[in-house]
């Protein structure tokens, strides 16, 4: 079999990995909170330990993770990562209890760091040398749209089964996408040359300038974990602030929050494909400035402006998401690449523990809105100044 058909066969193996991750463990589990707390008699707010619990795992993890990727290799790693998140859906839908679920969260957060990540971006930055963006994009589109087609899949069967019945159908899915997608990725993936002790120490080391690169990077990062909490994923909180119906917003407004979301992110990853990755930086903080004019402008009441504030809420939340593997493949070496994206994921799950406690802390129907835009400003702020800081110097 020819490199290039192994290459793509290999590929799709991380799509399917990546799909299971993405929606079916990290994120369908958390959708239906109210639903598992109502069926159990959980207090909610001890129940929503579970999602600050699995992503202070999925943080420390990656911290680590690279490190024990060189260790033991990408095929033992993919493999413990698929099995854990059949595991951990498992464990979810028999869980009767608060410290079950918390167990939980932290299996879904080891789990989910352990497919995502590298399906995600090292192994196709290792893999391809042309269109690597789109490659990126076309993997996170997918896991929108999973989301897109699960959601009334998923909402029909725990209307009439229960939530248990409707996640063991997800569990039933996700060994199904974990088989495929290891023996694809199982069957194609040719590692390299086995390196020496010294040769892996050796990869592994940054120049200075690369050094104050990277922690530039992860303070980026962390704004950009802030960003996502505070505003990006807040558009139907945020519109019923404004005094638009409950029906709107986690509806129509929903609908094209997700499609603009999808079709941005494919988008996103053809043009880092044709420009440098400065001009992306600077996109990114054009998107902001631009998202937070419309949500302003949405207090008139005004139904078109309030779907365009939804469509570039979509839209500007994939260059958030799509940030790391676009920076770490941009500005590093492909040995060094993989190092720098996972210490850029840990940053900026630190950004989104601290905003998601902080929007717990501050919402309220009266003033949330209000609250995320002017946290959104100062944060605007910071971000230009830190794109300014990371692209001072011409980067190819």
């Amino acid at each position: 079999m020819k490199s290039a058909t192994r290459n793509y066969l290999m590929y799709v193996g991380c799509l399917l990995l990546c799909l299971a991750s993405l929606y079916l463990n990290a994120t369908a589990p958390f959708i239906y909170t109210a639903v598992v707390c109502d069926d159990l008699g959980l207090n909610r707010s001890l129940y929503a330990i579970t999602s600050t619990i699995r992503n202070i795992a999925f943080m420390l993890l990656g911290f680590k993770l690279n490190s024990l990727l060189r260790r033991f290799g990408f095929r033992i790693m993919l493999a413990v990562g698929a099995v854990l998140t059949v595991l951990t859906l498992v464990l979810f839908c028999n869980a009767r209890t608060l410290p079950q679920f918390y167990v939980f969260g932290l299996s879904s957060g080891v789990a989910h760091i352990i497919l995502s990540v590298p399906t995600f971006s090292v192994l196709i930055g290792k893999t391809f040398d042309k269109n690597v963006g789109t490659k990126i994009g076309i993997v996170a589109a997918a896991s929108g749209v999973t989301g897109i087609i699960f959601n009334p899949i998923l909402a029909n069967i725990v209307e009439k089964g229960g939530w248990r019945a409707g996640f063991r159908f997800a569990t039933f899915v996700t060994i199904i996408l974990c088989a495929v997608g290891y023996l694809l990725f199982f069957l194609n993936y040719r590692p390299a040359a086995e390196e020496t002790a010294e040769e892996k120490k050796t990869a592994a080391v940054m120049t200075d300038e690369e050094k104050k690169r990277l922690a530039t990077c992860c303070v980026l990062m962390v704004l950009c974990g802030l960003s996502f909490s505070v505003l990006f994923s807040s558009n139907a909180v945020i519109l019923q602030g404004f005094g638009y119906t409950a029906l709107f917003a986690t509806g129509i407004a929903a609908s094209v929050h997700s499609f603009c979301n999808c079709g941005m992110k494919i988008l996103m990853g053809r043009i880092t494909d044709k420009v440098k990755v400065n001009v992306i930086g600077w996109m990114w903080a054009t998107f902001l400035v631009i998202e937070i004019a419309l949500y302003l402008l949405t207090k008139t009441g005004s139904i078109p402006i309030a779907i365009a504030a939804s469509a570039m809420s979509g839209a500007g939340a994939c260059p958030i998401t799509m940030a790391m593997p676009i920076l770490a493949n941009g500005l590093f070496s492909s040995e060094k690449a993989s190092a720098a994206s996972f210490r850029m994921t840990g940053f900026y799950t630190v950004g989104t523990i601290v905003s998601g406690q902080l929007v717990q802390m501050v919402y309220t129907p009266a003033h949330g809105y209000s609250f995320a835009l002017y946290g959104e400003l100062v944060i605007m702020i910071l971000y230009v100044l830190v794109t300014a800081k990371l692209f001072m110097k011409k980067v190819n």
